[in-house]
């Protein structure tokens, strides 16, 4: 009898609160569905427009830092072949300097082996 009675109280609880949401949402309710609907879809186009805007700046944005990484990248290849010229350059310079002692120090101890 109980469980009756619970079910009862349900069944009165879901008809009133069937009629409360027409009367809220209906078409003639207090807010009215179809301006609801327009009102998301409206807001719906406005994301997407704004979504479609943001990309299209984020793309002329990473365009723009891939142009300047490539630049600075081109800057910083050609001064470090100058680095390394300048670098081979006087490696060469100093073992042609260590060369032309090395060749008057066996030189010069050839002369002393000769004269004893």
């Amino acid at each position: 009898m109980f469980l009756r009675l619970v079910g009862l109280s349900y069944l009165i609880a879901f008809v009133s609160l069937g009629s409360q949401i027409l009367g809220l949402i209906g078409s003639r309710g207090i807010l009215p569905a179809q301006q609801l609907l327009d009102a998301a879809r409206d807001g719906r186009g406005r994301l997407m427009r704004d979504i479609k805007h943001a990309t299209v700046e984020m793309k002329q944005a990473v365009a723009g830092m891939q142009a300047r990484f490539r630049s600075a990248h081109d800057d910083m290849a050609r001064s470090q072949q100058r680095m390394l010229r300048g670098f081979v350059s006087g490696l060469r310079a100093t073992v042609a300097g260590v060369r032309k002692e090395f060749a008057a120090e066996l030189a010069g101890a050839r002369a002393r082996v000769q004269q004893s």
